[in-house]
């Protein structure tokens, strides 16, 4: 397969929750991994590593972001890979979310709230 070498962007979050009203929209404090550049290899290792392209589009000319929810206890519930193009957005299978790495959870008015966010994913294909 594909070597797949990753960059993560944690800032800044895209897409600020949603219309469900269960996640906060715009948190005062957003979500932060713990342990830094040790939780991105947990990334790595769990959903690049073994991606599988499901969309016919050229994936070079892809957009892909890691799509994760954080409880307000901190721990994620969902990590999700989505390859973007320009008229196509393809959800691919949820990455295992054994051993995820813990976050401090995003704050709305004092109270730990769950959040719903988008991290831009920057991948070269060898």
């Amino acid at each position: 397969m594909t070597r797949i070498a990753l960059f993560l962007l944690f800032i800044p979050w895209l897409s600020f929750g949603q219309s469900d009203t269960t996640f906060c929209t715009e948190p005062d404090l957003m979500p932060e991994p713990l342990n830094g550049s040790k939780d991105l290899f947990w990334f790595h290792e769990h959903c690049i590593r073994n991606l599988e392209l499901s969309c016919n589009e050229d994936p070079i000319l892809a957009r892909f972001y890691m799509e994760i929810i954080v409880e307000s206890s901190g721990e994620l519930s969902s990590v999700t890979m989505i390859q973007k193009n320009d008229q196509v957005e393809c959800y691919m299978s949820p990455c295992p979310i054994e051993g995820a790495p813990i976050y401090t959870p995003a704050m709305l008015n004092g109270k730990t709230c769950r959040f719903k966010g988008r991290v831009p994913v920057i991948i070269h294909f060898d």
